[in-house]
């Protein structure tokens, strides 16, 4: 089994060596929240490849948003890593899939 963690901003406080001596392989951090950047994403990315631990970023999308402006946005911050960056869409606005979703 191969073994990943996903990281944030939210995650203030992420021993890499611990997780690389417990057997983490990769991890994704959260390069950006819709257009703002994770504050973590640039330290975690640095911290990460310095512990041996293989990484990518990922954007948390929201469907209310530009799709276009967000993946400028995106693709303009997330470095050269070795995982394939992805996007994470979790949220609705209102709790429904606005009409421009996907514009």
């Amino acid at each position: 089994m191969i073994l990943g963690v996903d990281v944030s901003s939210y995650t203030t406080t992420v021993d890499w060596p611990q997780l690389r001596t417990n057997g983490i392989q990769f991890a994704y951090a959260r390069t950006c929240d819709g257009l703002n950047e994770d504050k973590l994403y640039r330290l975690n990315t640095i911290w990460a490849r310095n512990a041996g631990v293989a990484i990518g970023g990922y954007q948390f999308g929201h469907p209310s948003m530009n799709v276009k402006d967000c993946a400028e946005f995106f693709l303009s911050l997330v470095s050269m890593v070795e995982h394939r960056p992805v996007v994470d869409l979790e949220t609705l606005s209102q709790g429904q899939v606005p009409d421009t979703a996907g514009e």
